[in-house]
């Protein structure tokens, strides 16, 4: 009787309130539901084989099919059991499952469990999210990151739970960045996660509202995670012509610079093109508290054509673009509002020294002095306005007093011979010689 549609429909009531008392205190405890929130729609049982399918919420349909064993002496009746959700509600799924709204849109599940163990558990399972739009409000609240609204999300992931973990692989979409993972582990009993990742970005200055910072190009990172009592993320990107390594644990990012392009990184912060050469460096810098030091070296560098190169030039000086540099530093202290820095470069017959140096960090404007020394003759100005495109001065009356010395040293000769043809006397010549060296001084 039961294996034909006459019998389902008869034992579709009884299966109802067996499944209603056994899962009864499994959704009391696990899940935010009510068990009249639980009804099966439709029960095909034959001989071999269970298919049903069940309206959690009102909302969300869940295709169940099992192999039976009703001949054969099994400690479970129901095996080899398959679980579909196909294209159902996340903010549903996450509101049953005592989660956060996190996103909403559309998700599909599919679960494979051979059989149904509380000491041994097994399973399989593959998720799918389509266009899945994430909520910044609870994202913000949850890893206290602004992210831009109107952020999808797409993805799939294929997990494995064996005994107390979950291993899972898989790849995530959105209009910010790509996210791969191959070997992610879940311990069901410690919490703890570790995971390898593959972070791809596209385009940088997408991310301007998450680190309200202007940024250019594009950029691959590879990393692990760890998360147990705290957060550890490491990663390493070669996109800036030489390699940068970074560990952020409990807020405090460390990272190692070696030897990566200067022209590169300038051009990836929208920072106005000044030095070509390879840096090496090292920061330390707390994420809450924004406070942090940066040291750096650069070698073998070189000046770009800029404002104040072309400055130079313009006053009969030398193509400074021209000059090595092979001691250079760039050194900063990093606060809330501010970032003080002093920079200096020094080549055979240059010195370009910038200090003191302030950049505002809300606006973007740099103040900075700068004293530059070409064989042995100091011309000195400021760098002021955005850091994209600031004004670069020559402090004019200085300069110019020096080259009008220079001129009339050359063109005028004192000597006793000419103080003499104009009536001069010994002890007069003394006081004039010192009254003219006081004006070249």
């Amino acid at each position: 009787m039961v294996f034909n549609d006459i019998g389902n429909k008869i034992i579709k009531p009884y299966l109802g309130n067996y499944l209603s008392a056994y899962l009864k205190p499994k959704l009391k405890e696990d899940l935010a539901m009510n068990i009249e929130d639980f009804k099966i729609e439709d029960l095909q049982i034959d001989i071999d084989t269970l298919r049903t399918t069940v309206i959690v919420d009102k909302l969300t349909r869940i295709k169940i099919i099992g192999d039976l064993s009703l001949l054969q002496k099994q400690k479970k009746m129901i095996h080899n059991i398959q679980i579909n959700i196909v294209q159902g509600k996340i903010e549903e799924l996450l509101r049953i499952t005592k989660q956060e709204p996190y996103a909403s849109g559309e998700v599909s599940l599919q679960i494979n469990i051979p059989t149904i163990k509380k000491k041994h558990p097994k399973a399989t399972a593959t998720i799918t999210l389509y266009n899945a739009l994430l909520n910044e409000k609870s994202i913000k609240k949850r890893v206290k990151i602004d992210i831009p609204s109107h952020t999808e999300l797409n993805g799939t992931i294929d997990a494995d739970l064996n005994e107390n973990t979950v291993s899972a692989k898989g790849s995530l979409q959105t209009n910010l960045a790509n996210l791969y993972f191959k070997q992610a582990n879940y311990n069901l009993k410690s919490k703890t996660i570790q995971s390898d990742y593959q972070l791809k970005i596209a385009d940088l200055s997408k991310l301007e509202p998450i680190n309200n910072r202007k940024l250019r190009g594009s950029m691959e990172v590879n990393g692990t995670i760890l998360k147990d009592k705290n957060l550890t993320i490491t990663g390493v990107t070669k996109d800036l012509e030489g390699e940068l390594s970074f560990t952020l644990m409990d807020k405090k990012l460390h990272a190692i610079i070696s030897n990566i392009s200067v022209k590169k990184l300038i051009y990836t912060i929208h920072y106005p093109q000044i030095f070509r050469g390879k840096m090496v460096g090292e920061l330390n810098y707390h994420l809450s508290q924004k406070k942090g030091i940066f040291t750096s070296k650069l070698n073998n560098a070189q000046l770009l054509p800029n404002q104040l190169t072309t400055l130079i030039k313009r006053i009969q000086g030398p193509d400074l673009t021209k000059e090595r540099y092979n001691e250079t530093t760039l050194n900063a202290k990093i606060n809330r509002e501010f970032i003080d820095f002093d920079f200096q470069a020094k080549s055979k017959t240059t010195t370009l020294k910038i200090h003191p140096a302030i950049i505002n960090r809300d606006n973007q404007n740099i103040d900075a002095n700068y004293t530059l020394d070409i064989e042995n003759k100091d011309i000195e100005g400021t760098i002021k306005g955005k850091i994209d495109n600031p004004k670069i001065s020559i402090d004019s009356s200085k300069f110019v007093e020096r080259e009008i010395i220079d001129k009339v040293k050359e063109y005028i000769h004192i000597d006793d011979s000419t103080l003499e043809d104009l009536g001069i006397g010994e002890k007069e010549q003394e006081v004039v010689k010192e009254l003219f060296r006081g004006f070249f001084k």
